[in-house]
């Protein structure tokens, strides 16, 4: 049903909500509505946001002190009214925050000292830095803040009272961590950990420096700056800070739940006990009002209460670790990029001495891609060994971007070095140990003062059970590496590709062969060619890849189980299915005009033009044959670029002759003349850039069984068209004559009639280069001497044997050409007579002299 004005109140109000209004429009209604403004609400600065005419949004504000103007303020639909609070803050607290055990906010009163607040060494927090405090104090009226540093340990541990400041209203007291001034001693693990990269969050908790709810109206949450993470191995319990409207609390780094425990599971993030301040209070109306929480579990926060008015105010949703879910692996793209750039490149620069060098690349990246996309991670030294090869193929550019990858790849973890940590301890902390880890020898790798490494060794199965032979104390700057099993075995990987249902890397296992590959590959395709399959096997010489060897197999053999064809594979052998020829190439060519059943037609490669017109059903009865039109693409792209040529040629030209005819110019009017010609032909180069080929081929139609095995029943291509027009019984004469007209054809006329029909040739007619533009597409020119070449017969003949081939036909276009080059009689007797002129008056001055 249609509904009326919405409109839609938050902040200090009793019931926040989204209300629809149908009998009152005024302000004060809606303050009904809403149970009305609590306390706090700061009615001299209300605003309304309002969306005018559908076009933009204002705002309104509103000062009205004793609500007088609220009856007469008139709403409309999809307002929204803010009630802002009176003050951020409490005007009689001061707040104790940072390493304590009690942080919030406390009243104040006249005379209200640090000791008040902190008494005794027992209000702190474990490892609490006893040699500086502070106190931050906003001076008014300003409210200019200032730092007052005082010294903890000498208030607290020996009653120190020159350090116990007199407090003011708003004081802040901050209890810092002893982390924050100094390094924090810690252990890096490398090799088969289970470790993962922590986020800014997990980094900042590591720190202790997390977000502390601080109290404030409707969940607003104020980040702190100072916690303290707390002891590996300790059961800690979150502190939640009491505040107005049940802001819920941040549990304390590393700390668990009851009954929960964060040794050796570092991932679980801590989970604050419920208790009276630390669940978010759903209001009447839906409006839900939660603080900032440090760390929570996905959704803890972020659950909204049922409104019936429509209003959701949701809580801060809590965090979620990066290892839950890998939207994008960086590391596997940019093997598929490395991958792609091979690929690309030798198929533009296609070698035979290269094909056994690619194969050989190819079929490593994609080992390391099939180790990147399962577990992100690959086997010790495999890249190292690509990046040689690859620089001994001059692709040290490739080479370079898989160090970079490598780089990515390596699992390095870094942990704080708590109390007396061991090998143990430091592993479980980060994450465990991965499937692949050798149980035999690790790694302690340590550094002494004078900067000298030294490497301790140890049994990772007895250090994981405790042993205190091998899990050893660990120091400062410690490097543990935990080594792989594929490092004295490596995984061995085989590959298939083509025509199958999984194409890919899998792994080798001892006596595989041709069948339990397909197996594995989930079998060929229909489009697999059975006779013939290619096994490319790579041998290893003296511990380097070796030469490239090729094998065939007849496939079906080898899946019936014939022990000749269904031959044991190899490491690294690579299995090709081929394809049938063109099985998925299919071709169409267009038929249209007279056919009997026009339209698109599909064939396979080889079939020829008799075949599609007998499959079209032949022609109509009113077919015309020789005016039929055939277009291929292949053809259109040879006359275009043919076309480009000629204008390119025909340029170049006109650039080089016309600087010639210039030069040789004797006169302005040669020059202007000159000029002129040399814009037409500009233009018309022009014209030809823009002309548009059509691909059309002169060819002979006719009856399917007249033209099969003939020399004009040619092999079809992808995209050609055929249109056979209707008789066309008009033949056209254009160019220069005084009438370009079209005249019904009659066997009896000659070309010479429909020129004299069109009233024959005008005054700069070529008339000796008469031509045909014959129907089929071709072209002749006609001769009018007694003796002349007839091209379609290829000789010489008299004009009396050349009646078997007729110069006209129905649809013909006679064309007659305009003389390009004409003489400009007038200038140039004028400038002979100027010549004779100046001659004689050379000679006249010669016969007076002498």
């Amino acid at each position: 049903p249609v509904t009326g004005p919405l409109v839609g109140i938050t902040g200090n109000v009793k019931r926040p909500a989204i209300y629809e209004l149908k009998d009152r429009f005024d302000l004060q209604h809606l303050f009904e509505l809403a149970g009305g403004i609590i306390p706090s609400a700061y009615t001299q600065q209300m605003q309304v946001e309002r969306v005018v005419k559908n076009e933009k949004q204002i705002v309104i504000d509103i000062n009205d002190k004793t609500l007088a103007k609220v009856r007469d303020f008139v709403l409309q639909d999809a307002d929204l009214i803010k009630v802002f609070s009176i003050m951020d803050v409490d005007a009689n607290a001061v707040y104790l925050r940072g390493n304590v055990k009690r942080p919030g906010k406390y009243s104040f009163a006249p005379g209200m000292k640090i000791r008040d607040l902190i008494n005794q060494p027992e209000d702190l927090q474990s490892e609490a830095h006893m040699d500086y405090a502070l106190i931050k104090r906003e001076n008014p009226p300003n409210r200019e803040a200032v730092l007052i540093p005082f010294n903890l340990g000498k208030l607290i541990l020996q009653n120190d009272e020159a350090y116990n400041y007199d407090l003011a209203p708003k004081d802040q007291i901050f209890v810092f961590h002893q982390s924050l001034f100094k390094d924090q001693p810690f252990v890096t693990l490398e090799g088969e950990v289970r470790g993962f990269e922590p986020t800014a969050q997990e980094k900042a908790l590591r720190a202790g420096q997390y977000a502390q709810a601080a109290p404030g109206p409707y969940g607003q949450a104020v980040p702190g700056q100072f916690g303290a993470p707390a002891v590996p191995g300790s059961v800690q319990y979150g502190q939640p800070a009491s505040g107005t409207y049940s802001a819920p609390a941040p549990a304390q780094p590393g700390t668990a739940a009851p009954g929960q425990y964060n040794v050796a599971a570092p991932r679980q993030p801590a989970v604050s006990p419920s208790g009276q301040y630390g669940q978010p209070t759903a209001g009447s109306y839906g409006s839900q009002v939660s603080g900032q929480p440090g760390v929570a579990l996905p959704g803890q926060y972020g659950q909204t209460a049922p409104a019936p008015y429509g209003v959701q105010v949701s809580g801060q949703p809590g965090a979620a670790f990066p290892d839950q879910y890998y939207p994008y692996n960086e590391n596997l793209f940019e093997i598929r990029q490395i991958k792609d750039t091979l690929r690309f490149d030798y198929e533009k620069d296609k070698a035979r001495e290269k094909d056994e060098i690619f194969y050989l690349l190819m079929a490593k990246i994609e080992e390391i891609e099939a180790e990147i996309e399962k577990d992100n991670r690959v086997t010790p030294g495999i890249i190292n060994q690509l990046q040689i090869e690859l620089e001994k193929a001059g692709r040290k550019d490739l080479s370079l971007r898989l160090g970079k990858l490598d780089e990515k790849l390596k699992v390095a973890i870094r942990i704080d070095l708590v109390g007396n940590m061991k090998v143990k301890d430091a592993i479980l902390n980060a994450g465990g140990l991965t499937a692949n880890a050798s149980m035999e020898s690790g790694e302690i790798i340590r550094q002494y003062p004078n900067n000298e490494f030294r490497t301790t060794y140890f049994n990772v199965a007895r250090a994981m059970e405790g042993d205190p032979r091998d899990n050893l104390l660990l120091q400062d700057k410690d490097r543990i590496v935990i080594h792989s099993i594929l490092e004295k075995n490596p995984r061995k990987n085989i590959f298939v590709t083509g025509d199958v249902t999984k194409p890919g890397t899998y792994q080798f296992t001892e006596n595989m062969t041709v069948r339990d590959l397909i197996f594995k590959a989930g079998n060929v395709l229909e489009s697999a060619y059975l006779d013939e399959a290619e096994i490319t096997s790579v041998s290893v010489v003296n511990g380097r890849l070796g030469d490239l060897s090729h094998r065939k197999v007849n496939l079906k053999k080898a899946l019936e189980g014939d022990a000749g064809h269904n031959v044991t594979l190899l490491p690294n052998d690579r299995l090709h299915v081929k394809q049938i020829a063109d099985y998925h190439n299919v071709r169409f060519i267009t038929l249209s005009g007279q056919m009997a059943f026009p339209g698109k037609y599909p064939f396979r490669k080889g079939e020829r033009l008799s075949d599609i017109v007998e499959r079209a059903g032949g022609f109509t009865p009113h077919a015309y044959l020789r005016g039929a039109q055939f277009t291929r693409v292949r053809v259109k792209e040879l006359q275009q670029q043919g076309l480009k040529e000629m204008a390119d040629r025909m340029e170049r030209e006109l650039l080089s002759g016309g600087a010639e005819q210039f030069a040789t110019a004797v006169s302005k009017e040669e020059i202007a003349a000159k000029q002129g010609e040399l814009e037409q032909k500009k233009k018309f180069v022009d014209t030809l850039r823009k002309t548009r080929a059509t691909g059309r081929m002169t060819v002979y139609v006719a009856d399917a069984g007249k033209l099969r095995n003939t020399e004009y029943d040619f092999e079809l291509e992808d995209g050609d068209t055929l249109y056979v027009p209707e008789r066309n019984s008009v033949v056209n004469v254009v160019g220069s004559v005084m009438s370009q007209s079209s005249h019904l054809y009659s066997e009896n006329l000659s070309h010479q009639d429909y020129i004299d029909a069109s009233g024959g040739y005008s005054y700069y007619a070529d008339a000796s280069n008469v031509y045909i533009l014959k129907v089929d597409g071709g072209a002749r020119r006609l001769s009018k001497n007694f003796i002349g070449w007839n091209s379609s017969r290829s000789r010489w003949e008299m004009t009396a044997y050349g009646a078997g081939v007729k110069d006209i036909e129905p649809g013909d276009t006679i064309v007659v050409p305009e003389k390009i080059e004409r003489i400009a009689w007038l200038r140039e007797i004028k400038d002979i007579t100027q010549i004779l002129m100046n001659i004689a008056v050379v000679a006249g001055v010669t016969i007076k002299l002498f």
